[in-house]
């Protein structure tokens, strides 16, 4: 998308001024406006550049944002049809021209409209074979480079890859003597509207074959240091063992070309004179040549959706092309149409000597910034809410096609009817969670009905993939069941709705029921979890005025009672359990019974004021933590102020204070940060009290109401519980803010840890970031996507901070780390999207943070503590039970001889995984062009987290013995899962390299039926739910009645012995 800086009409102007000054004042004011964006430039009056380069390569494009200041579908509807048909008539009309394409979240709805003719989409096929128009990129949008998580950007990337394979590959004719293409993969990126461009990402893409890259957005400061050096073209080094290099252009000044691509800017959009069309073209030419030294150089041939007028503005350009190609004296070089595979092939280094030559770059170019004031760090925490429902419904889609994956071995009945269904209802949530990685979706830098609309998309997914969830779990649950049996054919919620439970348990209380109802709790990670806090929020009251939360008890496998503890929320309460191990990749279920009268939960709490310089100690487990009424800012102000941890004191405490948002000459806005001074103001705080809870079996909890606004509450858990998650303290942050307010929660660790201003912040989840503090405050933010610390060099002590989703972190002075929770600014910040950032929403916010001593220096070529932080943001899912259950080994007196063999407890895995081995994808995949369930294909990816070998392992020893037909071979593919690197048996042996990533494809088997006994036992979780009474009482009857046979045959034999009981028969 274009966002052209325009400066407010603010000139104050004393008295009438000299005409001259007036002209220089007016100059000087339009020549800033201009370097604002583009950082300077040359200007057609000025003395020509000498000319060195031979070819000049246009570029014909239309940006398409996937939602920005409309909806996917409005764009759609209203541009990208007639874009697409304008596009592909006007080549029709002059085979000369070229196209890119990008974004195949619109190419996929406009191949599925039906509005569309079948020769407009053998037109686009016939022009893909003519390498007329081209894929760039191909993902399903053109992702924000610093705000989503690895795993996103390769979904993204992976799902686009896949949709092009599957439909667009299926026409190339492999046979043909006239094969121009085996694919229309993409071997280079197109990543030009992303506020930054980082290595993190071009090191993804390169591992999905994405070798050569186009940015745009850097640094104003370093992309004017390069455009003088002429170092616009480089190589890029990637931060891994394998020092990867990437051919990486900068598309200088901006993609679009104002007085080429929008009416009324120049003389392009009506003159009937080639000559004045040539030189127009001529002076962007020269414009976008300063930066390169070489003999091809790019010029890029389009803006945000144009095109809506094709063959008007190929016309144009024709002409201006014909006439400078015309007059080689006059201009020097020769212009044509290019693909962005033809210009990275005229300008690729031939030789190792012509590599050498180009600048070796190692950083990224973030924050973005295009003007002094104009940072682009807001974007880091605009809209927290929908980031919020990005990331839940991450993990959400995570959870699905995870379960769906593992349960296909146990599906017994219409199998190839359940994958299909199950595979197309996923992919509605995948291609939303697709959508969602756009760099104007996460970003929160749409209009704010886009962003309901983003949402709405979002739950529309979710909704989807409910049904082939149930059907996948139900099949793994019940697969011990006989054949036939469909008693529980609702076992599982179809809703997973928290309402029906509370109606069944409701029930339950009030009729003194000792039946119980199952919570399966699924864990797609992994590793197995220990000791884990599970939650569930409810506000249905008994006429007793009790909630039905408070009646509920937990019970494990064994029948054993699970500690519990409520919290009071605003409305209702939250319950909480502590489940002793959830299997990895698998799950356990626990039980829900009504309480005894001495059993209930009790709810209690005391609230405590603290006076001026007094304090309140609270203890729990292995920490304590201390709140203090001290002086700070302006007045007394209480809060925490000394944990203490294995009998170390650490001096800290955590300030609510807000920036006031610039609202004239450079506004905060959606995409900047401009406060009005670097010195944020303290909230003003309206108690002096905190409320502690009293009943406390897992944790304590601290409330504390710092304003209307905003709520801070802090837990200590039960140190099992802690140190088990990876962290000692939680901070639930809750608020909302005021028009002009950007607030922050600031942590004050000086007493202990002198970090020199440094801070280090995750990259996507995938490397690590450092950053030395300027005095330009805004300029101090790093996006904190997992996790950010600081640390003392010389004590090695270290704070590291765990974040629920993405917000801005910034480190100003030593010891000191600032979060930055919501936003709201006054006015439009004037890149394009013209509308405030007017976010009213209530956020809940959670921190949680840990204490190291002895920490080594971190190495940045990981994120540190990934195995606790996705544990953290990608958590087991509860599925809530619908059947009411007879459970003989909670309640022994009650026997249901009608109840099914239930698999309570299950792993996908032979064993837990090593810490450093993430499981970053399994789902099933299948051809879209001809989907046919016996050719699914299952997906695997795993990503070494650390810089430390790992043991040999096969595809075929990680999984149940079924999981893997062990008579078709296992590919080896590209991250992008489309190119095949090599293919091999299931049990031949393979190693995930430090730091690196193993891309896997093969075809799933079915569960022995001689082995299903054993199936979950060889996995040593194999807890099965028997009819041990059932089996017994049947087996004392069969007997009885054999004793009884054999006395009577003894009778016969000896009252006549000369008789056989076969006589009666004669």
């Amino acid at each position: 998308m274009q966002k052209q800086y325009a400066m407010p009409k603010t000139s104050r102007f004393f008295g009438f001024a000299a005409l001259f000054l007036l002209a220089v004042l007016l100059i000087t004011s339009l020549y800033f406006v201009e370097s604002a964006t583009n950082g300077g430039e040359w200007q057609q009056d000025e003395e020509e550049p000498k000319i060195y380069f031979k070819t000049v390569h246009l570029v014909p494009h239309s940006h398409l944002d996937v939602g920005w200041k409309d909806t996917i579908k409005g764009y759609y509807e209203n541009r990208v049809r007639s874009i697409f048909e304008n596009v592909l008539r006007a080549i029709q009309i002059n085979p000369e021209r070229r196209f890119l394409f990008v974004e195949i979240a619109f190419i996929e709805i406009w191949w599925n409209d039906k509005k569309v003719s079948q020769e407009l989409k053998d037109l686009f096929i016939q022009f893909l074979r003519e390498k007329k128009i081209e894929l760039t990129l191909a993902g399903m949008t053109m992702p924000d480079e610093v705000l989503n998580p690895y795993y996103s950007v390769i979904h993204t990337i992976s799902r686009g890859h896949q949709w092009v394979v599957d439909i667009l590959d299926q026409t190339i004719d492999k046979n043909s003597k006239n094969l121009n293409a085996t694919s229309y993969i993409p071997n280079s990126s197109w990543r030009i509207d992303p506020f930054g461009a980082t290595s993190s990402l071009t090191r993804l893409y390169h591992l999905t074959g994405l070798k050569d890259n186009v940015i745009m957005r850097i640094p104003k400061d370093i992309q004017l240091e390069m455009r003088e050096k002429r170092e616009l073209s480089f190589i890029w080094k990637m931060n891994d063992l394998e020092e990867t290099k990437v051919l990486t252009n900068v598309l200088d000044h901006q993609y679009c070309i104002p007085k080429m691509y929008f009416d009324g800017e120049s003389a392009f959009s009506y003159s009937t004179d080639d000559k004045e069309l040539a030189d127009i073209v001529h002076e962007q030419v020269i414009k976008y040549s300063l930066g390169f030294n070489q003999s091809d150089i790019i010029l890029p041939g389009g803006c945000d959706f144009t095109y809506t007028d094709g063959s008007i503005r190929f016309e144009r350009t024709d002409r201006a092309i014909k006439y400078i190609n015309a007059n080689y004296e006059r201009y020097g070089y020769k212009i044509k149409y290019s693909l962005l595979s033809e210009y990275f092939d005229a300008i690729r280094p031939k030789t190792k000597e012509d590599e050498q030559k180009l600048k070796q770059v190692d950083f990224d170019f973030t924050p973005y910034f295009d003007g002094d004031n104009a940072i682009w760090t807001g974007f880091y925490t605009s809209v927290p809410q929908l980031k919020q429902s990005i990331r839940e419904a991450e993990n959400y889609y995570r959870i699905a096609k995870t379960l769906f994956t593992l349960s296909i071995p146990f599906i017994k009945k219409d199998k190839e009817k359940i994958l299909l269904n199950g595979f197309n209802k996923l992919d509605v949530l995948a291609v939303a969670i697709a959508d969602m990685s756009h760099h104007d979706a996460i970003t929160g830098t749409s209009n704010s009905w886009v962003n309901d609309d983003y949402n709405a998309l979002l739950q529309q997914g979710i909704d989807a993939a409910k049904n082939p969830m149930k059907i996948a779990l139900e099949s793994i649950l019940l697969s011990k069941s006989p054949s036939g049996m469909t008693g529980f054919s609702n076992f599982i919620s179809p809703t997973f709705s928290y309402d029906n439970l509370y109606d069944k348990l409701l029930t339950m209380i009030e009729t003194k029921s000792t039946q119980s109802i199952p919570l399966v709790i699924f864990n797609s990670l992994g590793w197995e979890l220990k000791d884990y806090l599970v939650s569930m929020f409810g506000t249905d009251p008994l006429k007793s005025g009790q909630s039905v939360l408070q009646n509920i008890c937990a019970y494990d496998l064994e029948g054993k009672k699970l500690p519990k503890q409520l919290s009071k929320l605003i409305e209702g309460y939250q319950f909480n359990i502590k489940v002793p191990k959830i299997p990895a990749l698998g799950y356990t279920t626990v039980f829900l019974k009504a309480c005894l009268n001495n059993e209930l939960t009790l709810y209690e709490e005391e609230t405590i004021s603290i006076a001026p310089k007094k304090s309140h100690t609270i203890s729990y487990g292995d920490l304590k933590i201390t709140f203090c009424n001290v002086n700070r800012g302006i007045s007394h102000r209480v809060g925490l102020c000394r944990i203490e941890k294995n009998g170390k004191t650490y001096k800290m405490h955590n300030d609510f204070m807000y920036y006031r948002s610039e609202e004239y000459s450079q506004p905060s806005g959606a995409y900047i940060f401009h406060p009005t001074s670097n010195h944020p103001e303290f909230v003003s705080q309206e108690s002096d009290s905190i409320t502690i809870t009293t009943k406390n079996s897992l944790f304590i909890e601290i409330q504390q109401a710092v304003s209307k606004q905003i709520k801070q509450i802090i837990r200590i858990y039960d140190s099992s519980i802690s140190k088990s998650n990876g962290f000692d303290i939680e901070f639930n942050f809750i608020s909302s803010v005021d028009q002009g307010q950007e607030l922050v929660t600031r942590f004050h660790m000086e007493d202990f840890l002198h970090s020199e201003k440094l801070l280090y912040c995750d990259k996507n989840g995938l490397e690590t970031a450092k950053w030395k503090a300027k005095e330009n405050i805004p300029m101090n933010y790093l996006p904190m996507v997992f996790n950010c610390f600081l640390r003392d060099e010389t004590t090695k002590t270290q704070a590291t901070f765990f974040i629920s989703e993405v917000h801005g972190a910034a480190s100003h002075e030593s010891g000191q780390f600032e979060i930055m929770l919501h936003r709201r600014c006054l006015r439009d910040d004037y890149r394009g999207l013209e509308e405030a950032l007017n976010d009213d929403s209530i956020v809940s916010t959670i921190v949680r943070m840990r204490l190291d001593e002895n920490v080594e220096s971190p190495d940045l070529r990981k994120m540190s503590f990934a195995k606790e932080s996705l544990t953290f943001n990608l958590d087991p899912f509860v599925f809530t039970g619908e059947a009411l259950l007879n459970t003989p080994n909670i309640d022994p007196d009650t026997i249901d001889l009608k109840k099914l063999t239930i698999v309570k407890d299950f792993t996908g895995l032979r064993k837990t995984l090593p810490d450093d081995l993430h499981i970053v994808n399994l789902e099933v995949i299948m051809n879209r062009y001809k989907p046919n369930a016996n050719n699914a294909k299952t997906i695997l990816q795993l990503h070494n987290l650390g810089s430390s070998d790992l043991n040999s392992m096969s595809v075929e020893s990680l999984f149940f013995n079924g999981m893997v037909d062990k008579e078709s071979k296992i590919s080896e593919t590209n991250l992008g899962t489309i190119k095949v690197l090599s293919e091999f048996k299931p049990d031949t042996s393979f190693k995930v390299n430090p730091l690196s990533f193993k891309s896997f494809s093969f075809k799933q088997g079915t569960i022995p039926k001689e082995e299903s006994d054993v199936v979950f036992k060889d996995q040593d979780h194999g807890l099965e739910w028997t009819f041990t009474l059932f089996l017994l009482f049947s087996a004392v009857i069969v007997s009885l009645f054999l004793i009884m046979m054999i006395g009577y045959f003894i009778y016969r034999q000896y009252k006549y012995p000369n008789t056989s009981l076969l006589d009666n028969y004669a």
